[in-house]
């Protein structure tokens, strides 16, 4: 289905209509919106060459739960590694099964991958992969010293769940905010669409707050691809007359204003689920095995999705895929190494995807989730925390090279607010504007995307190509 949020004058609205105004040309029949007689108007559309010129797309993919970031990525001096070690009692990872990058801090700390994560390691060997140290979600520069004082200026309840994936994904100062900064970016980006036959945005992980924007469209489908309304699968003898019944319905005048707007979003998804179905049954076979399983089988359709971008007059894409299982407060020693192991070949096998398609070096995908975790342990698992370490992979990355500042892994440390929760050193707002630019948004615009950017210095990390 997709969601609209309408904050629009009349002329704003007219003009999102104008650019979907392949709704009333060809796919509509004789006036109908109907997703059998879309697929029917689109049969050559199928095999069209994709879009020429400029493409671009991001993908988030977000570790629901609040991921452990210090077992993900690792002290390897000797000291400091003791330290996290005393601290992490038996769910340290061990200093010999540290992989070795190669990789320093800018302080000349090194660090390495878990041992879980070796198709990742690899990626960041060979320079497809960056690490983009204690990102977490500020108002504002934050140091000890003021946090502990009460002097700082600090996001809405800090490490709850719901509070901080809503701060998380909407990078704004509201408690109850309406839209994320992927959606705000998509909001943006969508005149550059030609005739676009889908939403900017999709997720295949549900509804969330990232992908909703203002003015643009989003797409929610399933894990396993469109999700057609019950009793109207061309399977089913009678499908065509449920399709034209719903049509009926939803073509009656409405002297309501929600009516209407339900009536369209409605109509809407049934055209961009025909849409994508159709561009799907045609997508090219891909060679990359995806390993099984959730994750695997959603990168798999987010390549697909990608693959036809061009029947589906894509130039700009914003994917969001949620992985579970993050929240390893009573047991971690055994479920955290292999949502690990899941997450580097889940990814590998994405970014494989994109070399086979020949997208490599316009395909972003960059790692998020709800917080870091505690560096202390609390006899089974880990709490939550604050500032975490991410990861971002594509062609255009400039990877192999570690980004931000490494926090020092020290209880009360310079870094510390209790415990091991890390005060981010970079924020949510640098990491997104530094993937929007690279996504084509205009520097000057950032602020209509991320309202805080100008509280911080540094609105390119210098990650991306």
């Amino acid at each position: 289905m997709t969601s609209r949020k309408k904050h629009m004058t009349a002329t704003s609205r007219a003009a999102a209509i104008s650019r979907r105004s392949f709704l009333g040309r060809g796919i509509q029949g004789a006036g109908a919106i109907a997703s059998l007689q879309a697929i029917q108007s689109m049969q050559a559309l199928a095999s069209s060459p994709p879009v020429p010129g400029d493409f671009k797309a991001l993908v988030c993919f977000f570790m629901a739960g609040g991921n452990d970031s210090d077992n993900m990525i690792v002290s390897r001096d000797a000291t400091e590694h003791a330290a996290y070690a005393d601290a992490k009692g038996n769910l340290a990872v061990p200093l010999g099964d540290v992989l070795p990058t190669g990789a320093v801090s800018s302080d000349g700390r090194p660090w390495g991958f878990n041992p879980n994560l070796p198709e990742l390691h690899q990626l960041y060997q060979q320079g497809d992969l960056a690490i983009l140290g204690n990102v977490g979600r500020l108002l504002a520069p934050t140091t000890r010293a003021d946090y502990l004082a009460g002097n700082a200026t600090l996001p809405h309840q800090l490490f709850s769940h719901n509070d901080q994936i809503r701060q998380w994904q909407s990078a704004t100062a509201e408690l109850a905010p309406t839209s994320g900064w992927g959606g705000r970016l998509a909001d943006r980006m969508d005149p550059l669409q030609v005739n676009p036959l889908i939403a900017i945005s999709t997720s295949l992980s549900g509804s969330n707050l990232f992908l909703s924007g203002k003015t643009s469209p989003r797409m929610d489908i399933g894990g396993a691809g469109p999700i057609e309304l019950a009793g109207t699968d061309p399977s089913f003898a009678i499908s065509a007359v449920r399709d034209q019944a719903i049509n009926d319905i939803l073509a009656l005048p409405t002297p309501h204003l929600f009516e209407t707007e339900i009536a369209e979003s409605v109509q809407e998804a049934r055209v961009f689920n025909a849409n994508l179905k159709l561009a799907l049954g045609s997508a090219p076979s891909l060679t990359t095995a995806f390993p099984a399983g959730t994750m695997g089988a959603r990168l798999k359709l987010a390549a697909e999705i990608l693959s036809v971008r061009g029947a589906l007059n894509m130039r700009r894409q914003i994917l969001f895929v949620s992985m579970g299982g993050f929240d390893t407060h009573l047991d971690q020693s055994t479920p955290h190494p292999t949502l690990l192991q899941k997450v580097s070949q889940s990814i590998a096998a994405f970014y494989a995807a994109t070399q086979e398609l020949g997208i490599a070096q316009d395909v972003t995908l960059f790692t998020a989730s709800d917080f870091g975790r505690t560096l202390t342990t609390n006899g089974r698992g880990t709490d939550h925390g604050w500032g975490g370490h991410h990861m971002v992979v594509g062609g255009a990355v400039q990877g192999g090279a570690m980004y931000g500042r490494m926090p020092t892994l020290a209880l009360n440390g310079p870094d510390d607010t209790k415990r091991g929760r890390w005060i981010p050193s970079t924020s949510v707002d640098e990491y997104a504007a530094t993937l929007a630019c690279w996504f084509g948004l205009p520097a000057a615009d950032l602020p209509d995307v991320l309202p805080n950017i100008g509280r911080f210095a540094a609105p390119d990390l210098g990650f991306m190509v």
